[in-house]
């Protein structure tokens, strides 16, 4: 497993882990470098599919050496900020990449909250699936790749055009300029992790 930095992640008998700090698309490319990388990809499934016991990833999470992923209930066991780039990632995968269809199943209940509710959650509970207030619009644009439902992603597309994020919401706009170029076909990603650029495109502002 990839630890997020050399201080603060690692005890004795345990670490913590971010999953959205290593996108599926780079563990794919650093395969091509051999090992230890050709595991971590493999690990790193493992992280996003075991920490989301009700299909929603985590901000950040414990793993206890001889007890596993520490997911039992807890005020800080939810996913939210960090969370939503998980999402971003997944959707984005090339589609003949084997893992994506697997991460898209087990985050079907994603998918499926924003689809009911109209917008994303701005919090859920890992343990339980509760979700707590809606999203900002920087998490309907992340959302874009990683919805399958077209009237849902038509949705979230409408308000990302009706509320695009001004220069003070920086996140909002970190995650709109990767969602919405996405959804712009603006780049895409090789089943090896490549990314692909689209220098046809001129650049076009939505404001």
């Amino acid at each position: 497993m990839l630890l997020p930095g050399k201080v603060g992640f690692a005890e004795e008998n345990a670490w913590r882990f971010n999953p959205s700090y290593l996108p599926p698309q780079l563990a794919s490319y650093f395969t091509r470098f051999g090992t230890p990388w050709t595991t971590l990809r493999e690990t790193n499934l493992r992280l996003l599919l075991e920490t989301a016991p009700k299909g929603f990833s985590p901000d950040w999470v414990q793993y206890q050496k001889s007890k596993g992923w520490q997911l039992k209930q807890s005020t800080s066991l939810v996913g939210s900020y960090d969370a939503i780039r998980v999402y971003l990632w997944a959707g984005m995968m090339n589609d003949k990449d084997p893992q994506k269809a697997r991460l898209l199943a087990r985050f079907q209940p994603m998918a499926a909250t924003t689809a009911k509710q109209g917008l994303p959650p701005e919090k859920v509970d890992i343990a339980t699936g509760k979700r707590t207030n809606d999203g900002p619009v920087g998490f309907s644009a992340a959302l874009l790749p990683f919805l399958q439902n077209r009237d849902a992603q038509a949705v979230q597309r409408q308000r990302v055009a009706d509320r695009f994020p001004d220069n003070n919401a920086y996140y909002s706009y970190v995650l709109t300029l990767f969602g919405q170029g996405w959804d712009q076909h603006r780049f895409r990603f090789t089943a090896q992790g490549e990314l692909i650029p689209d220098w046809g495109q001129e650049c076009a502002s939505s404001q």
